[in-house]
């Protein structure tokens, strides 16, 4: 039977995962992690790995797959962030031009925009 993943040792001077130290979290808290970079340098990580062991014939195929299968997720993550990102810089660019083209209307319009904005913001 295959061994897992994680136990993997390759020959000296290859990775391997048995071997890698754990990472120490310090430093950012969460909410000065970058999440776009974080997802970066996992992908680099395991692209370099998986870079290192496909054509290692030691290596059993399913294992290989693995790797390649963390290489999509992470993919897709990224592709999920960037979307999420350009969504909401979206949003906020059409709410900041929304609010100041309202600031030219008449005071009456503004303050009955502005609380049903509010009003409708609250739910």
């Amino acid at each position: 039977m295959f061994e897992p993943l994680e136990d993997l040792a390759l020959s000296p001077g290859r990775l391997s995962l048995a071997l890698m130290p754990a990472a120490k979290i310090s430093g950012p808290n969460l909410r000065e992690l970058n999440l776009e970079e974080e997802l970066y340098t996992s992908y680099s990580e395991a692209k370099a790995f998986y870079e290192s062991i496909k054509t290692d014939s030691s290596i059993p195929p399913n294992q290989v797959a693995q790797v390649m299968n963390t290489l999509n997720t992470i993919l897709k993550e990224i592709i999920k962030l960037q979307t999420e990102l350009y969504n909401a810089g979206r949003l906020k660019n059409l709410e900041y031009c929304m609010i100041t083209a309202i600031k030219e209307a008449p005071g009456d319009v503004q303050a009955v925009f502005f609380e049903n904005y509010e009003r409708l913001l609250g739910k």
